[in-house]
């Protein structure tokens, strides 16, 4: 039981680091998409695709932002409910010494109680681990095919922006910009992924 807490811990903790860098480039990104949307107001009749694209664009990005942010809660809270159960199997363990050096003597009612709850509670402890992964990895994909949302609009911008006339660069610049971030993203994310999958336990 020690090992598979300090297992999760860690895992939790690594999700939690790759998603804290997603989260800001994510934030980064719907300025973005904010800036592109007064930019393309401003520009008028020939940049109306762009100010649609701009709008979805940053309801995207909010979305990601809600998610990752509702990822780093569970990770946290994951990460400490693994350090309790770390702590009360180091307490159950001394228990178990105390039992084994009191010889033929029968324990105290209160030690028993301790002792015969332990299958059950590592039990519980185990499903919630379980649990906790699979919502982790499905919040992720969620949050990978988002992202991946915001790369279709990207590519669409960069279409729309040749018909701005000399606002062009300016667009383009800012697509490519967009381009790199999502890339920075979705590698933050696959790694997230790749730490889930190296446990066995937790799909």
């Amino acid at each position: 039981m020690l090992n598979e807490n300090t297992l999760q811990t860690v895992i939790a903790a690594k999700v939690s680091a790759e998603l804290h860098h997603a989260q800001e480039i994510t934030r980064s990104l719907s300025i973005s998409s904010k800036n592109l949307r007064v930019l393309a107001k401003r520009i008028g009749e020939s940049a109306a695709g762009l100010a649609v694209l701009a709008t979805f664009y940053d309801e995207c990005s909010r979305e990601s932002i809600s998610l990752a942010d509702h990822v780093s809660a569970m990770t946290i809270q994951t990460a400490n409910r693994a350090v309790k159960e770390w702590r009360y199997s180091l307490y159950e363990e001394k228990l178990e010494q105390a039992c084994k050096k009191m010889g033929d003597r029968t324990p105290p009612e209160n030690i028993l109680s301790v002792l015969e709850a332990k299958p059950e509670r590592e039990t519980q402890s185990k499903e919630h681990m379980s649990h906790f992964n699979r919502e982790l990895h499905d919040l992720l994909i969620s949050m990978q095919k988002n992202i991946r949302s915001i790369a279709v609009i990207a590519v669409n911008s960069k279409i729309e922006a040749p018909r701005t006339g000399v606002h062009s660069p300016v667009l383009l610049d800012m697509a490519q910009n967009v381009e790199e971030m999502i890339r920075q993203i979705l590698k933050h994310i696959d790694t997230a992924l790749k730490f889930l999958a190296k446990n066995k336990q937790l799909l």
